[in-house]
């Protein structure tokens, strides 16, 4: 097969990974396969009919995958998985050469009475913007959509102090947004926001679990708010 058709079915069949749903059908997953399933499914598709087990080729595509299948085409963010991923980078220099990180967990205030009041759609157009807002602040920091209106980010080369700076300007900036609806509706969403600055001896489970208990104390007192 010549290379260029290689990168052809590559593609074509990264372009299909961007309609997961389609996919679980074709692959005859039930609806509870998680992405790397599916991934993994369709990568031994493609490999089929590559041809080949060129290992270094065929792992840079299962990667690409992996990643395209993480894709949250809504909020134009990566997901759960890739959050993981970052993670372990990050944790990984953070031992090599004591860089460190922090991350944060976001949670949008109210946001079943957003769906609930004005609908689904504005629903959308508000997770849409609160993702470009928290994605807008420092270069090299990472913003994910973790589930719902859970959103997740890795804050690199960071201490407490300037953690917290960064985390409390995402929050002000998603204050500041104007979402329009049907008529004069205007929705004005917040974030409540939970930070954990990493240590070397973390796990992600531990730090996320920490990242999430600043969050709900974040929560409990007030809206708009950022804990440490």
């Amino acid at each position: 097969m010549t290379p260029n058709r290689k990168i052809y079915i590559v593609f074509s069949t990264m372009d299909y990974m961007k309609d997961l749903g389609k996919l679980v059908q074709k692959l005859g997953f039930g609806e509870s396969a998680s992405n790397n399933d599916i991934v993994e499914a369709a990568a031994d598709k493609l490999f089929s009919v590559l041809g080949t087990k060129d290992h270094g080729y065929l792992d840079l595509v299962i990667a690409k995958l992996k990643e395209e299948g993480d894709f949250d085409s809504l909020t134009g963010r990566y997901g759960k998985d890739s959050f993981k991923r970052d993670f372990g980078r990050a944790h990984s220099l953070l031992n090599r050469s004591k860089v460190p990180f922090a991350i944060m967990i976001a949670d949008v205030d109210d946001f079943k009475s957003v769906n609930d009041s004005y609908g689904h759609l504005v629903g959308n157009d508000v997770l849409r913007e609160i993702a470009f807002r928290l994605g807008s602040g420092r270069a090299g920091d990472d913003v994910y959509r973790y589930a719902g209106d859970e959103f997740a980010g890795i804050y690199s080369g960071v201490s407490n102090g300037n953690a917290v700076t960064a985390a409390k300007k995402a929050v002000e900036r998603v204050s500041t947004s104007r979402v329009h609806g049907q008529g004069d509706v205007i929705v004005s969403p917040t974030v409540s926001l939970g930070l954990y600055l990493v240590k070397k001896d973390d796990d992600f489970r531990s730090s996320f679990d920490k990242a999430d208990k600043a969050l709900y104390r974040a929560k409990k007192a007030g809206k708009g708010r950022v804990s440490l």
